[in-house]
């Protein structure tokens, strides 16, 4: 699965955005978007802020959060109310991970913790494998936007698979059509793109690159 991430300070042009799917006619389109939040702790920028976004228009397309906050526990009543379906938070920067997603589920929502790129699978606990819907490991370090992705996520990948992860395990950093397929083959499932759908203001065109790379597991 493609998510297109949504990073922003500006309400106006994420919604922009979203209008800007919303008018594609594709075969394939991706139908669920990934919002990056940041608070200028965790990472240098600040971005729009889930409460500020219970009233736009998503054109019926689902979404998810990133959060590359400090204290991501105070953003799940927000993310819930906002309409989103997943959260995911960074773990370098939790309090108690435990807790964070038993109070996600509680609240309906799927839970995933992020991994940034040089911290080792091992940081995850058996209990959390067991109980995430989803993990993203980044390909990069966490922050930034258009790095190429580095190919040692790779094996991040095998080793969640070796330790029995068998849910969503999601590439966020460097995505475009010349690596999605080695990760698609490698054990990934969904592949969040920033920079690659966004650039030229070719959307269209660029999605249908990644959709057509991306093809089928042989």
């Amino acid at each position: 699965m493609i998510i297109p991430i949504i990073q922003t300070d500006s309400i106006e042009d994420l919604q922009t955005k979203l209008d800007t799917f919303a008018s594609i006619n594709l075969p394939g389109k991706p139908t669920h978007f990934q919002i990056d939040i940041n608070d200028g702790l965790f990472t240098n920028n600040i971005s729009v802020q889930p409460g500020d976004l219970r009233h736009i228009n998503w054109h019926h397309f689902s979404h998810e959060y990133h959060l590359l906050v400090d204290h991501p526990d105070e953003y799940l009543e927000d993310i819930r109310e906002s309409g989103a379906t997943t959260v995911i938070a960074q773990i370098e920067h939790m309090h108690n991970r435990q807790d964070f997603i038993e109070v996600s589920k509680q609240l309906g929502l799927k839970v995933g913790f992020a991994l940034d790129f040089y911290t080792p699978v091992s940081e995850l606990l058996d209990f959390e494998i067991c109980n995430l819907d989803l993990i993203l490991l980044m390909a990069y370090k966490a922050g930034w936007s258009g790095p190429s992705l580095n190919p040692e996520v790779i094996s991040k990948i095998h080793q969640l698979r070796n330790r029995s992860f068998s849910r969503t395990i999601e590439i966020d950093g460097g995505v475009n059509p010349s690596n999605i397929k080695d990760l698609l083959v490698a054990g990934a499932t969904a592949f969040a793109v920033n920079s690659f759908v966004w650039h030229d203001d070719t959307v269209k065109q660029n999605l249908q690159l990644l959709i057509n790379a991306l093809g089928t597991k042989d």
